[in-house]
């Protein structure tokens, strides 16, 4: 801790300056997708909600997957804005970050990154948890006890 100590005539005025926790994604990711998926971990991170909004990303993705006309709904601009907070809303249950989150992502139409946010913050909880993936290219065939590692 750092203390800073200030005289001011006969009085004494001292601050401390306490760190913060860290709240900084683990992987740095670029584009439309990584910016807003590191904004939403990054809030996240600051209130100990991470696995609250990974579930409800993941609910949702499911949702999208399922429901291919959905995901065209997400991406169309002939759909009003309210119209889509409708939609946001329906999908059931969320934390109020993941809501204010799509919230975000609607007033500033990018509704239509939807699915590469959600695969950008996937990443970053893969990495925020130590899990790396890789690409091993080898000159014979691996064992299968290796192809499990």
């Amino acid at each position: 801790m750092f203390r800073q100590v200030l005289s001011v005539g006969k009085t004494q005025f001292t601050r401390g300056y306490a760190s913060a926790a860290s709240n900084k994604a683990p992987l740095m990711l670029f584009g439309i997708d990584g910016k807003y998926a590191t904004a939403l971990f990054q809030a996240a991170a600051s209130k100990n909600a991470l696995p609250a909004v990974e579930s409800d990303l993941l609910k949702i993705e499911d949702q999208l997957t399922k429901n291919a006309k959905l995901g065209e709904v997400f991406s169309s601009p002939m759909l009003s804005k309210t119209a889509k907070e409708k939609l946001i809303d329906s999908l059931g249950k969320k934390s109020e970050l993941t809501t204010n989150f799509f919230k975000t992502l609607l007033e500033n139409n990018r509704m239509s990154e939807t699915r590469a946010i959600i695969a950008a913050y996937k990443t970053l909880m893969e990495a925020h948890r130590g899990i790396v993936s890789v690409v091993v290219t080898s000159a014979n065939p691996l064992a299968s006890k290796d192809l499990k590692q």
